[in-house]
């Protein structure tokens, strides 16, 4: 009965705050109006409900493959290596978002690889020295970003929104196709990672476990990261890098009683979509200016990482 209440009290919250985030109270008679909430608004609500979806199905996703409660995006410096492809191919290639996202997956890849190389060359416990070189590889990236922000002469402002994360760069109105097709990247990806929340079951319980199953575990896992990387390329493309959302949500869905994958994926897609929401609603809000949303996520990630940090080291005591 408990559960019920607060499902339903959830499912409530998430439509009143998309009814204010959207601006529904507004005067619906006005033209302006109308168009600011159908180009600027709906826009900018899709992305942050995908965006906070799409990071946490990812963070998900890539705690189980490396069974590291840390493991995400940002901390595996997946979403520098993206935001760096996309500066890139704008450098080169000007304002192309097919171009943008497919240089940010490349990059993206790029820095996956490197991070697992860069791994194998430290000594000691693997999941740590993963979380060190991922983080190496996001500041080696993000530094490359300032770059070329600097050779493409933009002003500091958006650097900082880039790097911090932000969902106020989409404009439907003379891209709409493109975004649809990026709308329909990310739920398809989402949908197989969903198809294969069976093998990753298999998969959490180590690679011999997943093999006696007849699960081809080395498949899996470079399969299921390159579909992560994928969302991640997409989201980071037209937002930049948003931290902590990736490691926090997954977490939390966990604690909640959130074991098989499949609820565990649902949960994280749900729970990321509110959270992302409600951050930027927050970051818009809270102050007579903007806050990058990367800014509201980290001051509640920060803490909250040291409490999976310490639950962690408190279990393998």
């Amino acid at each position: 009965m408990r559960k019920i209440l607060y499902k339903i009290l959830f499912s409530v919250s998430f439509l009143f705050l998309i009814f204010f985030y959207l601006g529904f109270n507004a005067d619906l008679s006005s033209p302006d109006v109308r168009n600011m909430i159908l180009y600027i608004r709906l826009p900018r609500l899709i992305l942050a409900l995908l965006t906070g979806a799409g990071l946490s199905l990812s963070g998900a996703v890539m705690q189980t493959l490396f069974r590291n409660p840390l493991a995400d995006p940002y901390m595996l410096g997946i979403s520098g290596g993206a935001l760096f492809g996309a500066m890139l191919s704008k450098l080169i290639f000007g304002g192309s978002i097919i171009i943008s996202v497919l240089f940010s997956f490349i990059f993206a890849c790029a820095a996956f690889f490197s991070s697992l190389i860069l791994a194998r060359t430290i000594k000691g416990d693997r999941r740590f020295t993963l979380i060190m070189s991922g983080l190496i590889l996001n500041i080696l990236f993000s530094s490359l970003v300032v770059i070329l922000s600097i050779m493409m002469k933009n002003d500091a402002k958006n650097l900082f929104y880039m790097l911090m994360g932000s969902l106020n760069f989409i404009m439907i109105k003379n891209h709409s196709s493109v975004y649809f097709f990026s709308i329909l990247l990310l739920l398809s990806a989402f949908a197989f990672s969903l198809f294969k929340s069976r093998e990753l079951d298999l998969m959490s319980f180590g690679d011999e476990n997943a093999y006696s199953s007849g699960i081809d575990a080395g498949k899996t896992f470079f399969v299921m990261m390159l579909v992560s990387v994928l969302i991640v390329s997409v989201l980071v493309s037209f937002s930049g890098i948003i931290g902590f959302v990736g490691v926090l949500i997954p977490n939390m869905a966990r604690i909640s009683g959130s074991r098989k994958h499949m609820r565990l994926l649902l949960d994280s897609l749900l729970y990321g979509s509110f959270a992302l929401l409600i951050s930027d609603f927050v970051a818009k809000n809270l102050m007579d200016f903007e806050l990058p949303v990367g800014v509201v996520t980290s001051i509640v990630g920060i803490p909250f990482l040291y409490f999976v940090m310490k639950r962690n080291s408190n279990a393998s005591d």
